[in-house]
């Protein structure tokens, strides 16, 4: 079952002596019962080494999921991507279904569609900021 949250901000106040009322565009966030995402790491506890995290995708609803794409944003600070560490579903990634800017830290990946009551597992991993 898929709803829909409408959200729109109001603001009222005072801009040099005037008073203002100022609504903001209207959001629409879609809420899916049965879809969700999470991450994980395969340690809590990290001193050197790599550090694999884990994404899954899961879709237990009755539709499938199409073309999904997962964009997470890695903290560049502190870790280094490790290049062509990206798996899915157990498999190494094709190049041409990632893609990781080192200057933002944003590792994208699309993902195939995932089947009603399917998921799709991603892992990568990275190191520590020398």
């Amino acid at each position: 079952m898929e709803t829909k949250l409408n959200n729109t901000v109001s603001v009222l106040g005072e801009y040099d002596g005037v008073p203002t009322s100022i609504n903001s565009n209207v959001l629409v966030v879609n809420l899916i019962d049965g879809l969700t995402v999470t991450k994980s790491a395969d340690k809590m506890v990290w001193a050197d080494g790599v550090l694999t995290f884990t994404i899954e995708v899961d879709n237990q609803t009755e539709v499938t999921y199409t073309a999904p794409t997962i964009t997470d944003v890695l903290d560049i600070t502190l870790v280094d991507f490790v290049a062509e560490s990206v798996m899915i579903d157990g498999v190494k990634a094709e190049t041409s279904a990632y893609t990781y800017d080192a200057v933002t830290g944003t590792l994208k990946v699309t993902l195939s569609d995932i089947a009603a009551k399917g998921k799709s597992t991603i892992t990568f991993q990275v190191t520590k900021k020398a």
